[in-house]
């Protein structure tokens, strides 16, 4: 509510939370079992209703490998897209402080067709 709230383009914001909340949805549904083989059921009326939950039997471990691939897969993508396009995520919080981590990645993996942004 707070992102339709403070959005300019209020339809388009919309309807990306909304993707992005039921992908959550998605993402849990296949793959967050506990490691005791216990299925977590994603209430999806909760808090208004508890009747309605959803479920599925191939439910992946939370430290199953397919969920340990695409976390190493998307931290990689990060890092590397942080190193080339000279901004991460860190930037969200502190301008300074993504300064500091760009300029620590380029360091560490340097490369001569890559233009800093100072």
């Amino acid at each position: 509510m707070a992102a339709l709230l403070l959005a300019s383009q209020k339809w388009k914001t919309a309807l990306l939370v909304a993707v992005s909340f039921h992908l959550h949805l998605l993402c849990d549904l296949i793959g967050a079992r506990g490691p005791d083989l216990h299925q977590w059921p994603i209430p999806y009326l909760l808090p208004f209703s508890n009747t309605w939950q959803w479920t599925w039997s191939g439910q992946w471990a939370l430290n199953a490998w397919p969920n340990m691939f695409i976390t190493v897969m998307a931290l990689g993508m990060t890092l590397w897209l942080a190193w080339k396009k000279g901004y991460s995520p860190l930037e969200m919080f502190s301008s300074k402080s993504d300064n500091v981590f760009v300029a620590t990645l380029r360091r560490r993996f340097p490369h001569s067709g890559i233009q800093t942004i100072d």
